[in-house]
C-alpha cells in the first residue's frame, strides 16, 4: 500500500507534467497545423501513456518561435 503522503506527490507530479505537455503543445509551432490538435488529443484522452508519448516523440516534432 502507497503512502497517502507518497501517492499525493505523485499525483500533484503528475498534474504538472500534464499542464507542462499541454502549455508545451500549444507554444510550438508543427509542420501540420493538424499534428498539434492531435498531440493535445493524445494528451487529453490518453493521460498517463499520451504525456509520455508527447515528451518521447512529439516534442520532437515542432519547434519553438523564436
Amino acid at each position: 500500500m502507497i503512502c497517502p503522503a507518497l501517492g499525493f506527490l505523485l499525483v500533484v507530479a503528475y498534474a504538472i507534467l500534464w499542464i507542462m505537455a499541454l502549455v508545451d503543445v500549444l507554444r510550438r509551432q508543427f509542420p501540420e497545423p493538424n499534428l498539434k490538435i492531435i498531440w493535445l488529443l493524445v494528451i487529453i484522452f490518453a493521460h498517463g501513456i499520451g504525456v509520455l508519448l508527447y515528451f518521447l516523440i512529439g516534442r520532437n516534432q515542432g519547434t519553438l518561435p523564436g
